[in-house]
């Protein structure tokens, strides 16, 4: 079960309530226990974000997207 404090924080990070707010959450703590590390503090973690050609989510930064290849 999450605290209601982790759960305040995630509600104020994410920006609205939503069931995948928890679910992310809990999957979070999972991995974190699963792996045996504590949650990062303040400006300890750093994310790499990847775009471009192939990205799952089909974002292009700073350009448009390239239009589809027909058959």
């Amino acid at each position: 079960m999450l605290d209601k404090d982790l759960l305040s924080m995630g509600l104020e990070f994410h920006g609205h309530k939503c069931p995948a707010m928890p679910m992310g959450l809990r999957a979070g703590i999972a991995a974190l226990r699963a792996l045996g590390v504590e949650r990062s503090k303040d400006k300890e973690l750093h994310a790499i974000g990847e775009t471009g050609e192939g990205h799952a989510a089909g974002c292009w930064r700073g350009r448009p997207p390239v239009p589809s290849q027909g058959p």
